[in-house]
């Protein structure tokens, strides 16, 4: 699915883009070189001039990692729409919304 939505994103022209951000599952990070990290980079290389978010819940990786088992889902969510908002000059200003991925385990 995931190259689906790459290629989708890839045949418009870099005036069309939309900002991206990214929202990790269970047990991964926002900076994890083997996924996010390299979804992240490969956006930005593909989607050249997009602005991609990659979010971090928590002050540092580590403690990005253990929120996603741990932390109440509301605050994750609380916790996601601040960095958002803190972020929204870079997230909107090609459009008014960003398209968000969210990578989950689960249903």
């Amino acid at each position: 699915m995931f190259s689906f939505l790459l290629l989708g994103l890839v045949g418009m022209s870099v005036s069309q883009y939309t900002p991206v951000v990214l929202w990790h599952g269970m047990g991964d990070s926002c900076c994890n070189p083997l996924s996010m990290g390299s979804v992240k980079k490969m956006l930005g290389k593909e989607l050249e001039g997009t602005y991609v978010l990659s979010l971090m819940i928590g002050s540092n990786v580590a403690s990005d990692t253990t929120n996603g088992f741990f932390m109440d889902v509301n605050e994750q969510i609380d916790y996601a729409c601040n960095a958002i908002k803190k972020n929204a000059p870079r997230c909107l200003r090609l459009t008014p919304l960003p398209r968000l991925l969210v990578c989950l385990q689960g249903s």
